[in-house]
């Protein structure tokens, strides 16, 4: 698709706006994709865009629904649910303050 640009001088006479065109354009040829990039990163949980060839039509482009059927399970396959993680200040784990005051004073932590 060919794309035209011309430029427009603005003319301003005591509050009257009149545009005049200026000698020159520009032609570019500009690409139209059927999937826009705002499209595709908004898209909904269980929907996704299809491109789909038609020997009459062409390429079709359109937005497709899905839903995973509830009736497909893995066979022999049973998911195990874990117990909830404990906190780290109700887990006994290493204490890592020390216990000499002397000590902590001397070594330096570096700045985050």
């Amino acid at each position: 698709m060919q794309k035209r640009t011309q430029q427009l001088r603005r003319n301003d006479f005591l509050g009257f706006e009149r545009f005049e065109k200026v000698m020159g354009a520009s032609e570019r040829e500009q690409l139209e994709y059927r999937a826009f990039d705002h499209h595709i990163k908004n898209l909904g949980k269980g929907k996704m865009e299809i491109l789909v060839t038609d020997p009459v039509q062409g390429t079709l482009h359109g937005r497709l629904h899905i839903r995973p059927p509830s009736d497909i399970r893995v066979p022999l396959f049973e998911p195990t649910l874990f117990p909830k993680l404990n906190t780290s200040r109700e887990a006994d784990g290493a204490n890592l303050r020390f216990k000499d005051s002397k000590l902590a004073a001397t070594i330096t932590l570096p700045r985050r």
